[in-house]
């Protein structure tokens, strides 16, 4: 199973002010914090509460509420804190799309 995300800028004067699309479609901030409220915001690339906000978005929408509770958090740690880092480790202020291969996590969702 493979899955596009992407963080769009659409402040580049605020690298801050980030929108991130599932597969062409605006994950929400809300939607994730009715299930578990870590933050106030999304963001990746460091192991944060925001990330682990952003995973739980994410997983949300691929598998479910019972599945992402269970995943999000290892989610995160596979995905969310790697993505957009340049050659050398650092973080980038910059849009990005990335396609992740989340076949593992899909099979994890199936079990219960």
């Amino acid at each position: 199973m493979i899955i596009e995300l992407a963080c769009q800028l659409p402040n580049p004067q605020n690298p801050e002010d980030k929108k991130y699309l599932l597969d062409g479609t605006e994950l929400s901030l809300e939607k994730s914090r009715e299930v578990i409220d870590l933050s106030n915001a999304f963001n990746h690339s460091y192991p944060g509460v925001s990330s682990r906000q952003l995973a739980l978005a994410v997983c949300l929408e691929l598998f479910g509420r019972e599945a992402a509770v269970r995943l999000f958090s290892d989610f995160n740690d596979d995905y969310i804190v790697k993505m957009g880092h340049d050659g050398n480790g650092n973080p980038q202020h910059e849009e990005f799309t990335v396609l992740l291969d989340v076949s593992k996590y899909a099979a994890l969702a199936d079990e219960q």
